[in-house]
This record gives C-alpha cells, structure tokens and sequence, in this order.
C-alpha cells in the first residue's frame, strides 16, 4: 500500500511540474518549426507490392513476408522520430542551469539517446532475419527442388550474426540485388561505431555503459589477459610478450570517460542514414519484375551457316535466369 505524500514532497513535485512544463514548452516550440529529413518517413510500399505478389508456395506467406517489412518500417521511422527529438531536447538543456538540466536529462534525454544507440545493432539483425525470411521463400516459389530448410532449423541457439548473412549470401545467390543489400547491411553497426560509443549497446545489455554529457563509469575492471613476459631478443634486448597459453587477472584503472550528446546525435544519425540504403537495397524477390513469370523479353536474331545460308529466330528469353 502506497504512503500519502507528505508536504515536502508534494511541494518538490509541484517543482517538477513546473520546470518540466517550462522545458516541454521549449522542446514544442522547437518541434513545431524543425525541418522534415529528405525521404522521412520512410513509404511502405514495398509492404504493399509483396502482398501483390504471386507467392504460390504457401496461403499467407505474403502476410509474413510483408508483415515483417512493415515493422521494420516502423522501427526505422521511430528511429528516424527519436533522433530529431534527441537533437531539440540537448538545444532545450542549453536554457537551463546544471542541477534542472541534469533532470531533464534524466527524464526526456537519457532514454533517447540509449535507445537510438541501440538502434544500429537491433536493424542491422533485423534486416537480416527478414532478408532470410524473404529470399528463403521465394526460393521456393522459384527454385525447383529447393527444400524448405534453413541453418537455424538444426540448431538449439540462434545463429550468429556472420552465421546469419553468411547464409543469406548462399540462398540469395541468383537474386541479383543479394551483393548490393549484404554490403550495406555489413556497412552498419561496424566495430568503428562501436568504438566511437565506447561499445555502448554492449555494456548496456551487459555491464555498465557510458553515461551521457558528463560522468566516468567503469572506474576499475577486472579482466582476465595473457601473461606477459619479458623475451630475449637476438641483439640483447627485452620485449615484452604475451604468452601464447597462459593467462593472469588483470585490473585496468582509469574508467569510460562520458558521451558529449551531439556527438551522439551525429554518430546514430550516421547508421540511421546507412539503414536507410539497407531498406533502399533490400532484396524483395518476386516483386517489381521479378515474380515467377513477371519479366520475359523477346528479341530477332540472324546468322549464317558455314554454307553460306542465312537463318532468323524467334528468342524468348526468361530475365530470371
């Protein structure tokens, strides 16, 4: 059973109230005059060409197929919602001291900014179980004596990310847009973001992550390393070296300094940039001209016999194959 609010903190609420009042007055002042990206949000077209697709494999396959591009589609322009707030809320801080600042922060900031940081990792697995999902089943509407069987089928765990695109490279062989979508699906969420966030996402999940504007977290941790040792070198020298088997506990001093948040504006809004070429390149099979059957071309062609005699033909060519 909750207690009853006492005085001070009733008072301290009605504090709050005004000062968050003050500050969602700014962040809409801002909003109703902030330009619109190019191309947002993001169309769900594609969703709408899958279920006029022929898919004559399985009844509702078209349901999941499209079903899936339109969440992603909805995540992506989340996303793209999340960053322009993120960019108004930090101008917003600027009108306020260092003590209501750090409240807004904590309350309109923080979450925005952890979730945007969280956003290339989740997209990037995201295309990939759809592209798997996609090509797997036009493969088999297409693909004469394909079994209806994947990597994961075998497996107790899920694969992992290389597993995953390793295997959309091998069943999206014969699609043609497969090259240019595992490109730029391998081009997000790369170990230079992760470096320049201080493996945020990670850490988050799993440890202690980065704060946000100012702060050190992390300032000892343990971890386990090889043993070093000091080899003789041939002109006499020493060289410390690790030690190919043996490894020793170590604690590393000094901490993970905090994220600057336009910094953090500046890197999400890269990778939601690089998303969006990942949703422009997707492999949709069996649509735009490449359903079974959608896309033939004919042509007159002319040749001569060693003899000397001339022939014409008729071509009809399937694009498909």
């Amino acid at each position: 059973m909750n207690r009853p609010l006492n005085d001070v903190v009733r008072e301290r609420r009605k504090e709050l109230r005004t000062l968050y009042e003050r500050a969602y007055s700014l962040f809409l002042d801002r909003l109703e005059v902030a330009s619109t990206p190019k191309n947002f949000p993001l169309p769900y077209g594609l969703a709408e060409e899958v279920m006029q697709a022929n898919w004559p494999h399985m009844p509702f396959v078209d349901h999941m197929i499209a079903g899936e591009l339109t969440e992603t589609t909805n995540q992506l322009n989340a996303w793209g919602d999340w960053l322009l707030h993120l960019s108004l809320w930090a101008e917003v801080l600027s009108e306020f001291d260092e003590q209501d600042a750090w409240t807004i922060q904590h309350s309109y900031i923080d979450p925005l900014a952890q979730v945007c940081l969280t956003q290339p990792s989740a997209t990037r697995d995201r295309f990939g179980h759809i592209a798997t999902d996609a090509i797997h089943q036009a493969n088999l509407c297409t693909v004469e004596g394909y079994k209806d069987h994947l990597i994961q089928d075998d497996r107790t765990r899920p694969l992992s990310r290389e597993e995953r695109e390793n295997q959309i490279k091998i069943i999206g062989a014969r699609w043609g847009k497969t090259s240019a979508f595992r490109q730029a699906l391998t081009s997000l969420d790369t170990k230079t973001y992760r470096d320049a966030t201080r493996n945020y996402r990670n850490l988050a999940s799993h440890a202690i992550a980065p704060r946000f504007r100012f702060g050190i977290t992390n300032m000892v941790a343990r971890s386990i390393r090889p043993v070093t040792e000091m080899v003789e070198q041939p002109n006499g020298t020493y060289v410390p070296t690790p030690h190919p088997s043996q490894k020793c506990v170590s604690y590393a001093f000094g901490g993970t300094e905090a994220l600057d948040l336009q910094e953090v504006h500046r890197l999400s809004r890269q990778e939601f940039d690089q998303a969006v070429r990942v949703f422009n390149a997707h492999p949709s099979p069996l649509v735009a001209g490449e359903q079974v059957n959608a896309s033939w071309s004919i042509d007159f062609t002319s040749d001569a016999l060693w003899a000397g005699r001339r022939f014409r033909t008729f071509n009809v060519i399937y694009d498909f194959s």
